[in-house]
């Protein structure tokens, strides 16, 4: 068989590699096989075999298949990082129907097991999800019901910073403070008072706020002289 003269495939394009040069060969013994430099469509330059690209068994990189990969695995190519880690917004959109759909879940009891459901639209598509509520701002958002007794849905989802969905925990003990109603975190931001603290006396030792914030931090309550009001689990929106 003729030998092919590979300079006359220099320049051309195949799929989405581009030939650039001949390279040492591979060699073996019974013969050796001839190497090229290509440059991906992606812009990544890579030493292929020859005879792979002139049947088609290579057709890029490798990012072609790892292209390929992700939108057989998601259907729309939007759950992945083009480092090919799962997307944070794709995890909160499995993990709130988990907890919705699935028996199984740690956290069903408190959603499903309560009746609370994820509408029909969103159970089925990630890319209607993300049409309805947009990518999150930044990691420090987590998605939140307006109504806690009701549904997951576009009228009554958003996004919201963890800091403040977690005063919005449907089990959060508010103080009454001054005519008005607080979380403890705000309270204790509002009078430069240390949480911990504040949240040791009031709730581990039931203390009323208002005796509890007179004091000193350094100064110790006998917990004898008081009834404790645990602070319950707080349950996300």
């Amino acid at each position: 068989m003729k030998k092919i003269d590979i300079t006359n495939f220099i320049g051309t394009k195949h799929n989405r590699l581009t030939i650039l040069k001949e390279v040492e060969p591979i060699l073996y013994k019974k013969g050796a096989a001839r190497r090229v430099l290509c440059k991906c469509d992606c812009g990544k330059e890579k030493v292929i075999d020859f005879n792979s690209i002139r049947t088609s068994k290579s057709k890029s990189c490798g990012c072609l298949s790892k292209e390929t990969s992700t939108k057989l695995h998601t259907k729309h190519g939007l759950a992945m990082l083009s480092t090919g880690v799962r997307h944070p917004d794709y995890c909160i959109w499995m993990k709130m129907k988990s907890r919705c759909l699935n028996p199984n879940d740690k956290s069903y009891k408190n959603y499903g097991g309560r009746g609370i459901k994820v509408c029909e639209a969103w159970q089925e598509s990630f890319t209607s999800f993300i049409d309805d509520m947009g990518w999150r701002p930044n990691n420090k958002y987590s998605i939140e019901r307006i109504d806690y007794n009701k549904d997951y849905c576009p009228e009554n989802c958003k996004w919201i910073l963890k800091s403040e969905q977690t005063k919005n925990c449907r089990r959060v003990k508010l103080i009454a403070y001054n005519g008005k109603e607080h979380c403890l975190t705000d309270l204790c931001k509002l009078l430069g008072l240390v949480y911990s603290t504040m949240r040791h006396r009031v709730y581990d030792l039931g203390i009323p706020f208002e005796e509890a914030a007179k004091y000193p931090q350094h100064y110790k309550f006998k917990k004898e002289n008081y009834g404790t009001t645990k602070q319950p689990k707080c349950i996300p929106s």
